[in-house]
This record gives C-alpha cells, structure tokens and sequence, in this order.
C-alpha cells in the first residue's frame, strides 16, 4: 500500500533526526521510494525525499535511483520536471554517478516540451560544469549507443548541446586532460558515424583550444577527408545521400581550414564530382530536391572552401567545371532589351547570392590559369563570357538602385527584410567588384571582398559610391573597331543605365580599380546498468 502524505511527513521526521533503528529507519526509505506510485501530491513529496535521504542507504542506492527515474518518465509533466531537477543531487556525494545520470539526462535531450527542456539542459550543464569528464563519458554513451539507432535525434541533440556549452567553459573548467579525453573519445566516435552525427561531432570538436594547433588540425582534416569522400569516383556522388554527406562534413569542417591548413582538396571535389551532379538535380525541378541542401547553401559552402584553398594544384579540369557552372547562373543577354531599367525588370528572379559566391570562387581558383583566359582557343569563350559579364554588371546596378531606394524607407531597423536587403546589397557590391577585375584584357585578379553572409557589418547606401565609379570609368566600347560589345548582341547600349566597366585604349582594361511520445518503463535503463 502506498503511504499517504502524513505517512511521508512521519518517514521525513523519522529519517531527518535519526529516530529509531536501523531497520525502522530503512523501512521508512523503502516506503518513500514506494511513493512513486502514488498520487500527484505524493510524487512531489518523493521527488524531494528520495535524493534528501538516499546517501544514508548506500545499499538501496540504485533502487532510489530506479525510482527517481520513475518520476521522469511521470504523465504528469510537473513531476517529470521536478524530478529532472533533482537528478544532479545523486551526483554531490558520489560522483561515480555523474557518467549514469550525464546518459540519463542526454536522453532527456528529446523532449518536445521546451520547459522540461531548458529543465534537462539546466540540470546537464549543472553537471558539465562540476564534472565534466565524468558527465562527457556519460553523454558520450549517447553517441555509441543512443537508445534508438533509427533515430538520430538523440545523437543531433546531444552534439548541439555539448558543442553549445563546453564553449562557455573556462579553461580552469575545461582541463587540457579532459580535452585530450574529449578529442581521443570524438575521433572514435566519428569511424561508424554517420554524415549526421559526424557532423555533430566536427561541432563539438571545433569549439576547443587545442584545435588551435595546426597538428592537431591537420589530423583532423585527414578524418573529414575520408568520411567526405573525396577520393570517390564522380560516379559515387550521383547519390543524393553522398553529396549531402560531403556537404555536412565539409560545413562543419569549414572553421578548421586556414591559411596553413588548406582547403584545396575539398574545392577540387567540389568543383569536378559534386557539383556536376548536384546542378543537374537542381536544375529538374524548381524546388530543392528531397535530401539535398539548396542551391545558394551548396555554392556558400563552395566560396568557404575556396577562401582557404591555394591555387597551385588546381587544375585547368577544376576551372572548366566552375566556369561552366558560373555560366548556367549568369543569364545570357537577350537580342533585344527595351529601354531604361525596364531591361531588367526580371533581374530581381537571378539568385545574386548564388552568383556572388561562384564568380568568387571562380575569381579566387582560376588566379594561376592565365592561359584560360588567354589561349587562341579561349577567344570565343570569353568574348561570349564578357557579354555576359557587361549584361550583369548593368543588371546588377539596376538591382543595386531599387535596393538603395528600398533602403530610404522607413523599416524595422530589426526586421528580417531590412537585414535581408542590406546582405543583397553587399552581393551586388562584391559581384561588381569582381566584374570590374574579369572584365580587364587579360582578367586580374587583385579584388578583395568579404562575402556578404560572412561580413558582421551590414551594407549601406552604395549610390555615392556607384557615382564616384561612373566618373573613374569610360563606358565599354566593345572590341577593336569601334563595334559596341551591346550591340554585337543587339543589345542598344546607350539606352541602358550607365556603364561602369570600361576599357582602355585599343581593347585593353581600363585603368579603375521527440522525448513527448510515449515512453515504456524502463525507458532510461535498457542494458547498460
């Protein structure tokens, strides 16, 4: 029989100063711990009694664990938190507990309830912070062994949580020991993981101070280049679940590449096998295939590897791919425009910031390939790519204007559109800069921009800017004998907006610059303890 609440107040009284004798005493416990099955008001007293008096029966510990566990798993929602809160306490006088109840609450980490789960989060980082080898080695287990293999939300969940806090830690907190312990325990975990997890894990990694060694990087880099799979024949990322499994492992091995830890192996990858493959899914329908990322996060990630990738082993294979992806994102001019900025009252459907990242990528890898630009064979390429190039610069400046006139506007200074305008405004900025460099006879490569979803500092008002670039520079007169670039393609260039691109004498470049489901008994224990 379960006792009542003024059976439960007895027993506290009883176990607070110590009345009676050993067996009484024990007996008293056991009817707390029997309590678990009562009623709401008796649940609460439990919750609180348990973890009070647990530490006097070392032998009935793990019973008063079970029962702790119990209220988790409690319909009543007040009971599951108040439970959840407890659970640090079995850790105060026996930190042997720390791994047992660290797995338990990363379990936890499922629930749909956001109360219970800033709760869980609360109690788990509560941890962290005292023991934070002992409560990884239980959070761990989680990644090993989640308790549902076909569900990857535990092991999602568990890295976002301990990438997320082990940041907050001092380095008093986060000993060079346990960071050894934390790097030695990922680096297995990531063999069997899959793209999801291993993702995870490159976060979790990635927020520590030894990952400032360039050794330790170069490792690890090592890692993401086998689960990426860039050895794979091109034929391999025909498979939408290989491609995703590149861009994930890549995303997350992004803050790791530098200056001394070169990136060029991945952009290679990315330019000869999966970007093929992936621009020919994309390009089947409208909307973004099932199971890859869009095309505009592809192509970012795209600029990211190129920002740390040397130009010396690229090859003229790598170039051609870019270019031609370049090529399908850029519009070909129309033989005939109307006039004014009615020319390009379609511009605003052309992904500026797909195009903004693949000219840079495009400008930053072809820097040692002159003879691309150059060769007797290249003429017909780049007279067309230079049509290309004048229509889009001019696009881009229209684009530029309405974007500057939308700014006078009175907006939210918080809103997402006024924040979403400023980012265009800085691709159109970047991409024109860019143009202005493969314009040039031969094309330079001396153009420095911070890509728009990287820059901290919001775009401003760019006309000024753009006036003082209309008076540096002539307007494009097309090739050698005076015939117009526009009009060789029909184009009535002096109808158009202003032209900022010019060249200089004959020909040459210019001079300008789930925890809410149901849940069995039993749900935390399973076989590990």
């Amino acid at each position: 029989m379960v006792a009542s609440v003024e059976k439960l107040y007895a027993n506290y009284e009883v176990l607070s100063k110590n009345k009676g004798s050993e067996a009484e005493l024990q007996t008293a416990f056991k009817e707390i711990l029997a309590a678990v099955k009562g009623d709401t008001k008796v649940k609460q007293l439990a919750c609180q009694f348990i973890v009070r008096f647990y530490k006097k029966f070392p032998a009935l510990e793990s019973e008063a664990i079970d029962a702790q566990l119990d209220l988790c798993e409690d319909d009543d929602q007040s009971i599951r938190r108040y439970a959840i809160k407890e659970l640090p306490n079995f850790c105060k006088d026996n930190p042997n507990n720390v791994s047992k109840i660290a797995d338990i609450l990363g379990q936890l980490l499922t629930t749909d309830d956001n109360v219970e789960l800033v709760v869980v989060q609360g109690s788990l980082f509560q941890l962290l912070k005292a023991n934070p080898k002992e409560c990884l080695m239980g959070v761990f287990q989680q990644l090993a062994n989640p308790s549902d293999s076909d569900d990857s939300s535990v092991r999602e969940k568990t890295c976002k949580f301990v990438s997320t806090k082990l940041a907050t830690l001092t380095e008093k907190e986060l000993s060079a020991e346990t960071e050894k312990y934390i790097v030695t325990t990922v680096k297995g975990l990531m063999a069997k993981a899959d793209a999801c997890t291993f993702a995870g894990l490159l976060g979790i990694l990635s927020v520590l101070k030894s990952m400032k060694l360039l050794t330790v990087r170069q490792q690890l880099i090592e890692v993401i280049e086998t689960k990426a799979g860039i050895n794979s024949d091109a034929k391999a990322f025909e498979a939408n679940k290989a491609i995703m499994s590149f861009y994930m492992c890549c995303e997350q091995g992004v803050p790791f590449f530098s200056k001394n830890v070169s990136s060029q192996k991945f952009a290679i990858c990315m330019c000869e096998k999966v970007l093929p493959a992936a621009m020919k899914k994309y390009a089947q329908s409208d909307d973004t295939p099932k199971g890859l990322p869009s095309k505009s996060h592809m192509l970012k990630l795209l600029a990211e590897l190129s920002t740390h990738s040397g130009t010396d082993q690229v090859s003229l294979v790598t170039i051609q791919y870019l270019f031609q992806v370049l090529l399908d994102l850029m519009p070909t001019p129309p033989e005939t425009l109307g006039s004014g900025d009615d020319a390009f009252s379609d511009f605003s459907k052309v992904d500026l910031c797909a195009v903004e990242c693949a000219i840079y990528s495009f400008h930053l890898l072809s820097a040692s390939h002159k003879e691309f630009f150059t060769d007797p064979e290249a003429q017909a390429r780049m007279a067309d790519f230079r049509k290309r190039l004048q229509y889009f610069a001019l696009g881009v400046q229209a684009q530029t204007k309405k974007l500057n006139e939308a700014l006078k506007l009175k907006l939210d200074p918080d809103s997402d559109e006024l924040a979403a305008k400023k980012e265009m405004l800085l691709a159109c900025s970047n991409i024109s800069a860019i143009i202005k460099d493969l314009f040039r006879i031969p094309p330079h490569h001396t153009a420095q921009v911070t890509l728009s979803f990287k820059t901290a500092q919001p775009a401003t008002l760019a006309e000024p800017e753009a006036k003082q670039a209309q008076k540096r520079h002539t307007p494009i007169t097309g090739p050698a004998g005076g015939k117009d670039v526009g009009a060789s393609n029909g184009v009535n260039a002096a109808k158009l907006p202003r032209q900022l691109y010019g060249q200089g004498r004959g020909g040459r470049g210019g001079r300008g610059g789930g925890f809410g489901q149901q849940r069995g008994r039993g749900f935390f224990r399973g076989n590990r303890y």
